[in-house]
């Protein structure tokens, strides 16, 4: 979506690293899972390489991090939670390393990292005039926190507009005031 909206397109976006192709995220995690002891068929290693790659997007698109995950559950309680925490550390430790070899980024971490640099971009120089306005965002709900963050942007531009899908036009007044 960023690349079809022209945000993308230069300035502190184009010194970020790429983001990583799905395929060859899950064929690197899934590389990741098969090395680990126990883990010997390779169609389960590309399956759950599915599944830690949808945690990864996640996690990351709610701006979260694996940093409190050891302390989620006490070490006495649960002997399978110290396995899982085991194979997460696949994500927390190896797995950034493997990106940084690539010169990638997870593709959510990308998105967040391009949105923060447009909303910077914005803050320093706002579009304005002809060349630069209007900026219109149309279609999102701002789901995700770095898509709000950017609809905020957009709608506080001189020449910002926001269109929000489904919005009820015949709302009252009061409800207006409140939007």
């Amino acid at each position: 979506d960023a690349l079809l909206s022209g945000i993308a397109g230069g300035g502190a976006a184009a010194r970020l690293p790429p983001p990583i192709a799905p395929l060859k995220r899950q064929l690197l995690l899934a590389r990741l899972i098969a090395s680990m002891p126990g883990q010997s068929h390779p169609a389960q290693a590309v399956a759950l390489a599915a599944e830690l790659a949808r945690l990864l997007d996640q996690v990351q698109t709610e701006r979260l991090s694996f940093d409190g995950l050891k302390d989620l559950a006490p070490a006495e309680y649960a002997e399978h939670w110290q396995i899982t925490l085991e194979f997460l550390k696949l994500l927390t430790d190896a797995w950034p390393a493997i990106l940084a070899e690539e010169g990638a980024l997870d593709p959510a971490h990308h998105r967040n990292l391009l949105f923060a640099a447009q909303i910077e971009a914005w803050n320093v120089a706002p579009p304005s005039g002809v060349k630069g306005g209007p900026v219109i965002a149309a279609g999102s709900t701002g789901s995700i926190p770095a898509t709000a963050d950017l609809l905020a942007a957009v709608a506080d531009l001189p020449e910002g507009c926001v269109v929000l899908p489904g919005l009820d036009q015949t709302l009252d007044d009061q409800t207006w005031d409140r939007l």
